[in-house]
């Protein structure tokens, strides 16, 4: 018997919830797939005061890479030290490690301070794990421009949030037009057992085996890699627990 892998929850008895999600070779997982896939981010704002226009986006890029993307147009502030930012959140739910490259570039426009700063931040819950800034010698526009990069590497424990700020600070009152992309490059994070790797009929990285290992209350979840093909059962497929069958990157 041969069943599409977008499909495969069809085959489950009622005990199973049918989500979506994708995923790679168990432990680790390169890219924006898995729990770590945009579905599973939320996105806001920091510090905010008199929004006039914002968009905070998270793009993928290809199977290893995506963008953190943001645009916020302010109106005049509170005199004194203020600030504007982007802020990406995602839940662990695994503990494991997880690592990064990033390239965050930008223009913040902040018209009316007389000192500015472009800032990337990062927490596991509520420990800083890392921090970039560069300073912008306002109100000279042109340098208003700014770029930065660095590599990150911290571990989760599973049912910490993982936080990213981007954004920027003046002094004095000031209208603010901020731009910004943060290139993640190389994401790689922890993933919990349970996925499905291959098109197999049983053994490892196979749809049978990912549902044994799987404990009851978890998620199967299913490699980008598999859109489109095929997973051959020679077998009845039976599930007698409760789980949830999560296939975002077979649509």
């Amino acid at each position: 018997m041969s069943i599409p892998a977008s499909l495969a929850a069809l085959l489950f008895f009622c005990f199973a919830t049918i989500n979506a999600f994708s995923g790679t070779p168990p432990a680790f997982v390169s890219g924006p797939v898995g729990p770590w896939a945009p579905a599973n981010w939320t996105t806001s704002f920091a510090f905010p005061s008199s929004l006039e226009a914002a968009t905070v986006e998270l793009n993928p890029r290809s199977a290893t890479e995506f963008n953190l993307e943001y645009f916020i147009s302010e109106g005049a502030s509170p005199t004194g030290v203020s600030q504007r930012g982007a802020v990406y959140e995602v839940n662990s739910t695994v503990s494991g490690q997880v690592s990064f490259a990033y390239e965050f570039s930008g223009f913040h426009g902040l018209i009316g301070g007389s000192t500015g700063e472009a800032f990337l931040q990062v927490f596991n819950d509520t420990t800083q794990v890392h921090f970039q800034s560069v300073n912008l010698p306002l109100p000279d526009l042109p340098s208003g421009f700014f770029a930065m990069s660095g590599d990150v590497c911290f571990n989760t424990t599973t049912g910490d949030t993982i936080t990213f700020i981007l954004g920027g600070s003046t002094t004095d009152t000031a209208f603010s037009t901020l731009l910004g992309v943060c290139r993640l490059i190389d994401f790689s994070g922890p993933l919990p057992t349970g996925f499905v790797t291959n098109t197999n009929n049983s053994g490892a990285g196979s749809l049978r085996q990912a549902i044994a290992d799987t404990s009851s209350g978890g998620s199967v979840f299913f490699a980008g890699g598999l859109q489109g093909k095929t997973i051959g059962l020679s077998t009845e497929l039976r599930v007698n627990k409760a789980l949830t069958i999560d296939a975002t990157a077979l649509p």
